[in-house]
């Protein structure tokens, strides 16, 4: 988001002041959605919490793009940061099982190619 919300926001007319602190509520909700989602991760799966995490996060890039007024360009952008965040805390136990088993089968492919 950074320098490029505060370009959308100031060139939508809002001042320059105003685009910054708005630009500073994506990285409130982000460390929000870090600190609430380790209380939801105690109730949802992984996989449940990053899939409505990643729906909510379209949601918000859609009304920032939208945006038939600022105000609703910063509720895209709160959107944004409030479920952006919970995807970095809590897929990264997936990918690393993804990461191993797309080794594990590299590893297999070249081993059965030096083979032949």
């Amino acid at each position: 988001m950074g320098a490029w919300a505060f370009s959308v926001f100031t060139a939508q007319g809002v001042s320059e002041v105003n685009a910054g602190a708005w630009l500073s509520t994506y990285w409130g909700t982000f460390t929000l959605g870090r600190v609430l989602s380790i209380g939801v991760a105690q109730v949802l799966s992984t996989t449940t919490l990053l899939r409505g995490a990643m729906i909510s996060v379209i949601g918000g890039a859609l009304l920032f793009v939208w945006s038939p007024s600022p105000e609703v360009g910063l509720a895209g952008v709160v959107l944004i940061g409030l479920f952006t965040a919970p995807s970095f805390r809590h897929s990264s136990p997936t990918l690393e099982i993804a990461w191993g088993t797309a080794m594990l089968l590299t590893r297999l492919v070249f081993r059965w190619q030096q083979r032949a």
